[in-house]
């Protein structure tokens, strides 16, 4: 669709740690639908080694990239719009990254976690919240911890306690055992310490952004046998912490019931379940809200639809 008409399509291409994600919206002024989506469980933060990307990474980023942006000029994207986010803001050769896609017609932008805790604050403004409050983002890299007041960003801060990152640091088989567990829970409650987010007004609910706070619902509703959608889903720091005893304790069952309901998730859930329960721990937060809008809704809201 042309810009000139009243409906006009973006296409958004998320480069995340774990997966490479794309939406095609249709927006009329500032109101937006999802047309479609596609995923590829590309793991970037796997082919890092010494924080550079190696070339074989470089090219399945081009490769999926490229066949993703042709899947949006083929859905009538008026623009296709490309972002990283902790994927590759440490990587040394991201601008390789960024010219190997310009090859392709598509520029990539690099969000920094300042950039992208705006992003996922306003995505979650577009979800209509209320007007004050504590929210985050937790992806494969990193999570992004933000404030808000009066609908108003007032704070944020990006610590690397991503589910991916966590797992490649901590786990060496599937599943953490009780001592691994312990040590994820100890790193997270340190990075949070030290960059202060416990200062401020504290609030019983937080709100989640990202799929590890997805998985994590859609595994308590298998578990509960609940039918209630994910989006808006609560989920107590105690339901949490038994998420997480329960699924190492089913040991095989365990891993078949993520498989079934998040297979992309299998290493990374339970180590990015720890880490949300460890943020509520250190906010004094009960329970987290799960949120369907985050990044790319928010990159959509702040650049796009103005």
């Amino acid at each position: 669709m042309l810009k000139g008409d009243k409906l006009v399509r973006y296409g958004i291409i998320d480069l995340g740690s774990n997966t490479i994600r794309t939406v095609v919206y249709e927006t009329e002024g500032r109101d937006f639908k999802k047309l479609f989506t596609e995923r590829s469980f590309t793991g970037i933060l796997n082919y890092i080694e010494e924080g550079i990307l190696r070339p074989d990474g470089i090219e399945a980023i081009r490769q999926t990239v490229g066949r993703m942006a042709q899947l949006c000029q083929m859905l009538g994207c008026a623009d296709i719009h490309a972002f990283a986010t902790a994927s590759l803001r440490g990587v040394k050769n991201a601008q390789e990254v960024c010219d190997s896609l310009a090859q392709t017609g598509t520029q990539l932008r690099l969000l920094s976690g300042e950039e992208e805790a705006a992003c996922d604050f306003a995505g979650l403004m577009a979800a209509d919240l209320p007007a004050d409050g504590i929210g985050f983002d937790l992806g494969g890299g990193s999570c992004q911890i933000f404030r808000y007041a009066s609908r108003e960003l007032t704070s944020s801060v990006s610590l690397p306690i991503g589910s991916l990152a966590l797992y490649n640091r901590f786990v060496r088989g599937i599943l953490p055992t009780q001592k691994q567990r312990k040590e994820i829970r100890r790193f997270v409650r340190s990075e949070l310490l030290a960059a202060r987010i416990a200062e401020g007004k504290q609030f019983d609910r937080i709100f989640a952004i990202g799929g590890t706070a997805r998985a994590a619902a859609k595994l308590h509703r298998a578990l509960t046998g609940q039918s209630r959608p994910v989006e808006g889903y609560p989920l107590t720091v105690e339901q949490l912490e038994e998420l997480c005893k329960l699924m190492t304790a089913l040991d095989m069952h365990g891993l078949r019931l993520i498989e079934r309901v998040a297979p992309e998730r299998i290493t990374t859930l339970v180590p990015g379940i720890l880490a949300i329960r460890t943020i509520c721990r250190v906010l004094d937060a009960e329970q987290i809200q799960v949120v369907k809008n985050g990044v790319r809704e928010g990159y959509l809201c702040r650049y796009l639809l103005r």
